[in-house]
């Protein structure tokens, strides 16, 4: 597991939570000479050395220097090698517009999801801060406009609940860009990703369109919807990983349950790497 860093309370001056922001692939095409590197670098491209920050990539630990350091100190200390990256990757951010995205009012026993945006937000752009990059915030997916911050090889945060599949077009259009996608799932994991035994009992449920009626369901009904929504969130994941992607699924706004989620998918991501290097 990555080491952690995170915020615990507003005002604390404790670092903002971050996760390292990993590309799949090396990108082709995008020079910068002035970025730094997240990722293992080669020996032509080292540029010093510093005290080991919260997030770090584990591969960049100069063991030789941290055994000197800590073999004249009170205690360990850890030493990470900087590189220079051979190109800048962009972060970009968007969020479903969609009305189930607004749901549900704070204070319910449903999942809010706005104030799951607003964490998975808050991390991510500590992170990209953390990697020296600008989180461009996209206004859809397709985008109707992109930065040219957002080069080939982009990572980019697509928050959604999923509830409407994209449109094979916008995933078209994301490797066309040669975007590095990373969905994000919102869903309640009772009433979304299940449902209740609530037959007999009348309670307020939203429609597609965001729009709350009071619904009255029996045994049969209530067991097929259960069953539907259950069928649906895993077809939703089986659809994401067939197109080769690393869905990060949340049912909470936690702060340290969403930061724990990103920090998996990162962790995940690195082994990865680490296999294919």
């Amino acid at each position: 597991m990555l080491p952690r860093a995170r915020t615990s309370a507003p005002g604390s001056l404790i670092e903002d939570p971050v996760v390292p922001l990993l590309p799949r692939r090396r990108i082709v095409g995008l020079p910068f000479g002035d970025a730094r590197s997240v990722r293992r670098g080669g020996y032509a491209d080292p540029v010093g050395s510093r005290l080991y920050r919260p997030g770090d990539d584990l591969r960049l630990i100069d063991r030789h220097a941290t055994a000197r350091l800590s073999s004249v100190g009170d205690g360990d200390v850890l030493i990470v090698r900087e590189h220079l990256a051979e190109e800048r990757v962009g972060v970009g951010f968007v969020v479903d517009q969609r009305p189930t995205m607004a749901l549900h009012p704070p204070g319910l026993p449903w999942l809010h999801k706005p104030a799951v945006v607003a964490e998975v937000d808050r991390v991510i752009t500590a992170s990209a801060r953390r990697r020296r990059s600008d989180l461009v915030r996209l206004d859809g997916f397709p985008p109707s406009t992109a930065s040219r911050r957002l080069g080939a090889g982009s990572i980019v945060f697509l928050v959604s609940d999923f509830l409407e599949f994209p449109a094979d077009e916008a995933w078209a259009d994301a490797v066309t860009r040669g975007w590095d996608i990373v969905p994000v799932v919102v869903q309640d994991a009772l009433w979304e990703r299940s449902f209740p035994e609530i037959a007999g009992v009348t309670v307020p449920l939203a429609d597609p369109d965001g729009n709350v009626h009071p619904v009255r369901l029996n045994a049969a009904e209530t067991a097929a919807r259960r069953e539907a929504n259950e069928a649906r969130f895993a077809e939703i994941v089986e659809r994401l990983e067939d197109l080769g992607l690393e869905p990060v699924v949340l049912d909470t706004a936690d702060p340290d349950a969403v930061f724990d989620a990103l920090l998996v998918w990162a962790d995940s991501r690195r082994i990865g790497l680490a296999w294919t290097a």
